[in-house]
């Protein structure tokens, strides 16, 4: 198989140890490994990509001999177990969506493996917007045997569906901004159900509304985001969504009259797993009017806890 090494002293920023020693009589030997991160998260993906992380993230895949002796190192790509899953995210249906292009090294004490990683996601556009995990394992053993398993988290977050939108800024008209205020920038829904569609407007009477205060039509692009630029508020026991995609528009562009109001209905819709219940989350939606300059943008947050 195709090896890889270099030469490195300097520590990474994320370590994981597991020192393994004889117990009886020198010489005593010790097997360690430390990687470049316990978690990497790689945003932005699109249905039907390639890409490469040395692409993305100027940076490979690497593990370093850590210990005092000599190891033959085998890295791979593996789907997680349900205990070691991310809020938010899914397992990745197939670990083959990752390719690392060298997996075998043979490291020195000090010495480090590096791979670069192909990431290639199949061309299904029901893919966008998901948020997937996939395990990135390094297996060690060592010249007198022993054995070591290193484990981190690759995060793949794909592109939502954006075309709405594009499609919508290349046909509105250009000119100066209107002043819009958000009907309520702040709302909640408590005893959210999981498993199920909850209708916000229909169930709580929770829906976004745009208040037009100019003189001409304005076009506005609803995106769920993790939170607003600059940081939110903040509120105890609550924390962030951790899949913004589980808060859903349905329009992500409306149009208001001049002098007007429009609505945007929401809905949520959160897996039924035993990670999920009793959770506290605040969603954030962005509001944006096209087609003007300066541009200008508002947030809606909404405040959810489930049951």
């Amino acid at each position: 198989m195709a090896m890889k090494t270099k030469r490195k002293r300097t520590p990474e920023r994320a370590i994981l140890l597991l020192a393994a020693c004889a117990v009886a009589g020198p010489p005593a030997w010790g097997l360690a490994l430390r990687n470049s991160s316990a978690e990497r998260v790689v945003a932005g993906l699109n249905p039907g990509g390639h890409y490469t992380l040395e692409e993305l993230q100027h940076e490979p895949l690497s593990v370093v001999n850590s210990g005092d002796e000599g190891a033959a190192v085998a890295m791979s790509v593996a789907a997680p177990r349900a205990g070691e899953l991310n809020d938010g995210f899914e397992p990745i249906p197939d670990p083959g969506w990752i390719r690392l292009l060298h997996g075998a090294f043979s490291l020195r004490p000090g010495d480090e493996g590096r791979s670069n990683a192909v990431i290639a996601i199949p061309d299904d556009k029901r893919l966008r917007g998901g948020q997937f995990q996939a395990q990135w394992l390094s297996r060690a053993v060592s010249q007198s045997g022993l054995k070591l398993d290193l484990k981190s988290k690759l995060l793949l977050i794909l592109a939502p569906d954006e075309r709405e939108i594009e499609e919508a800024r290349g046909k509105v008209e250009k000119g100066p901004g209107t002043d819009f205020q958000l009907g309520r920038s702040d709302e909640r829904a408590d005893g959210v159900a999981l498993g199920r569609t909850v209708d916000l407007k229909r169930e709580r009477g929770v829906s976004i509304k745009l208040v037009n205060l100019g003189e001409r039509k304005a076009t506005f692009a609803l995106t769920p985001v993790f939170e607003e630029e600059g940081g939110a508020p903040r509120r105890e026991g609550f924390e962030r969504s951790p899949n913004p995609q589980f808060l859903k528009a349905e329009r992500r562009v409306v149009e208001v009259g001049a002098s007007g109001v429009g609505e945007a209905r929401l809905s949520l819709d959160i897996p039924d797993q035993p990670r999920y219940r009793g959770k506290s989350w605040l969603f954030t939606v962005k509001v944006e009017e096209l087609g003007v300059s300066p541009e200008k943008t508002g947030y809606y947050r909404l405040w959810v806890t489930t049951r």
